[in-house]
């Protein structure tokens, strides 16, 4: 996958970027330099990351709180 593409995912993906940002990013990727591409792209890999690890640490926690909520009692 190239680097504009894989953009563009990050992009569609970030939880900060508004629909308006990211729709004005989608139109200037083809015209931005590979200093910009990688200065976005490692910061919404970042943010993607951080995203995926809280998750994880909550994940759980949510299963654990689910299961109490559903849980039939007789």
């Amino acid at each position: 996958m190239d680097k504009k593409t894989a953009l563009k995912i990050l992009i569609k993906h970030s939880f900060l970027l508004s629909e308006e940002i990211k729709e004005k990013l989608y139109l200037k990727i083809e015209t931005m330099s590979e200093e910009q591409i990688d200065t976005l792209g490692k910061f919404l890999a970042q943010e993607k990351s951080a995203a995926i690890k809280s998750f994880d640490d909550t994940n759980k926690e949510y299963e654990d709180i689910l299961a109490q909520l559903t849980a039939i009692k007789k």
